[in-house]
């Protein structure tokens, strides 16, 4: 591989992702559950590690406003068991698929066929995990989380489990105890059965919360790893074993600090071309975040074919790479 010169601008960033078609829905999203919260008596259910989408206006939205293409009979069924035309969600085969659902749902129809979310490892499926309230008067309606949660439980004992539709699924919630310390020794041992089985988390939600567009105190995320979303800009030739391969990628947060993710990738995905890379996001894991913002011990995840580089831009970091000299050879 030879020697590469990027020259950095703020214009444009030539690159492919999926089309934003519209304004993104209102989606609910969590912050990193803190030693001092107090979560007795709060909701939990398992954090699954799939691609977040959220069931708006008749069509299956990302968080930053993609649409999915969805497969025949989707639609129906969530006409059929969501008739106020809202459900959050993941999409998700099962536990350590992240990167098979990734591709099941981003791949492109050929020649006018329908989407298929079949795999190997089983069919894609949504799993539902809130109701998003109804909007009056260009606001939501206050429902809070309890009353939420009871109408998904009910439908999944009522009817999911019995109707058992393709493509819906319900996740599963339960209470945590009433006082604090039967709390957090229960959290702690669902978050050890979870992870031990190869799950990412949990999610714990305040009973009385109710549904806002952004991120809230109320629904909190439980994992022994964090992860991030990255773009990479550039990569690292390797060394040794790795010489003439990729080494590392060289990856830029959301808030603009950089660093090089090596660990995780496997010889095939060190073998292709960068442009299998570069321009694109990736998922990192890591174990938190040093004083300079740099996470720690990263550990290449998956890409992100669902994420727009553009979301990395507005945050007034770089907005593209314009290379004089692209020798990979």
């Amino acid at each position: 591989m030879g020697s590469r010169n990027a020259l950095w601008f703020c214009t444009r960033m030539q690159a492919r992702f999926l089309t934003i078609t519209g304004k993104p829905p209102p989606v609910m999203l969590a912050h990193p559950l803190k030693e001092n919260s107090s979560i007795a008596g709060w909701f939990v259910s398992e954090k699954l590690d799939g691609v977040r989408a959220f069931w708006w206006k008749n069509k299956l939205w990302t968080r930053n406003g993609a649409v999915l293409t969805v497969p025949k009979g989707f639609r129906s069924e969530m006409d059929a068991f969501f008739p106020g035309g809202k459900a959050d969600g993941e999409l998700f085969i099962k536990r350590d698929r992240f990167q098979q659902t990734i591709s099941a749902v981003t791949k492109e129809c050929k020649d006018g066929g329908e989407i298929n979310w079949s795999t190997k490892d089983g069919d894609v499926k949504f799993y539902v995990f809130d109701i998003p309230p109804p909007t009056r008067g260009g606001k939501m309606v206050k429902i809070p989380a309890s009353d939420r949660m009871q109408t998904l439980n009910q439908l999944l004992v009522n009817t999911i489990s019995k109707r058992k539709p393709r493509y819906i699924e319900i996740v599963p919630t339960i209470r945590l105890p009433p006082d604090e310390e039967r709390a957090r020794s229960a959290l702690s041992d669902l978050l050890k059965q979870t992870v031990s089985g190869r799950g990412e988390g949990l999610m714990v939600r305040h009973p009385d919360s109710v549904y806002v567009d952004g991120r809230s105190r109320d629904l909190l995320k439980v994992k022994e790893t964090e992860d991030e979303e990255a773009l990479v800009f550039d990569i690292a030739l390797g060394i040794g074993k790795y010489d003439g391969l990729i080494g590392a990628l060289r990856c830029m947060l959301m808030n603009g600090v950089t660093f090089e993710c090596g660990v995780g990738l496997n010889d095939e995905q060190r073998a292709a071309d960068p442009s299998e890379f570069v321009g694109k996001v990736i998922t990192v894991k890591h174990q938190g975040i040093t004083d300079k913002g740099v996470p720690r011990f990263p550990h290449f995840k998956g890409m992100r074919p669902d994420r727009d580089p553009e979301e990395f831009h507005e945050m007034g970091c770089i907005i593209s790479t314009m290379i004089e000299e692209q020798d990979w050879s």
